[in-house]
């Protein structure tokens, strides 16, 4: 369920007065569930080392599930029918104001942009915390100077105790490198939302392209998952 409307009767009650009424009104949604698999081929004499081996599977293979899942809820085409919602999907989010605060910053960059695009979301009000970024959009604010090539600390960022890039107008900076590059997202961290039906399930069972007297077997895991998206007010895409 997602927020849809809310009325807001908050006041002073003067004495034996009836009080005024709040509410939420909530709009319940179907998200389907899907199957995302990473398989591996081996050969079967390699199953005599079965703990060592799905060691191995499971760092590997967890790791590409969550790069997988990082790819659908940050695309933009996924809608949640056929295959899992993008948050930079049409719909699902509200594009950047760039007339918001227009003229009022002197020599605007990067950084400004997420002070107003976290304005934009507080306008509505909605609550942010995070900026999802490309890991190169990253190292450029961390790399900024000025017109004598001095590195700068711009007001509200926030490094952490490595030098790297923490925080900025208190927005958790996220890297990942599925966002385009020169794109990022202000968003609430519980703007993307799993329901898990199972994390890591394992099977194994001969390998369906070859002949099953050559001993190559698939060793796959699975995840089943529902993905949603909350409020697009809340979402601002750059």
């Amino acid at each position: 369920v997602i927020e849809d409307t809310l009325e807001d009767g908050t006041a002073v009650k003067a004495e034996n007065a009836v009080g005024g009424r709040s509410s939420f009104l909530l709009k319940t949604i179907e998200y389907k569930v899907f199957d995302v698999c990473a398989d591996f081929r081996v050969h079967e004499n390699t199953l005599d080392d079965l703990d060592y081996i799905l060691t191995d599977i499971l760092t590997i293979g967890m790791d590409k599930l969550e790069s997988k899942l990082d790819s659908y809820t940050l695309n933009t085409s996924g809608d949640g029918s056929t295959s899992v919602i993008g948050i930079r999907t049409s719909g699902y989010f509200t594009a950047y104001d760039t007339t918001l605060r227009a003229g009022k910053v002197y020599s605007p960059n990067i950084v400004d942009v997420i002070k107003n695009a976290k304005l934009q979301a507080n306008n509505q009000g909605k609550l942010v915390d995070t900026v999802i970024m490309n890991p190169n959009d990253i190292a450029e604010i961390e790399s900024l100077k000025d017109l004598e090539a001095n590195s700068v600390t711009l007001a509200g960022v926030k490094l952490d105790q490595a030098g790297n890039l923490a925080y900025i107008y208190g927005l958790r900076v996220v890297a990942k490198t599925e966002m385009t590059e020169g794109s990022l997202v202000v968003c609430k961290s519980d703007s993307v939302t799993f329901g898990v039906k199972s994390m890591a399930d394992v099977r194994i069972g001969y390998d369906v392209t070859t002949d099953f007297s050559k001993g190559i077997k698939t060793i796959q895991l699975k995840s089943r998952v529902a993905v949603g998206i909350g409020s697009p007010l809340g979402i601002i895409y750059c």
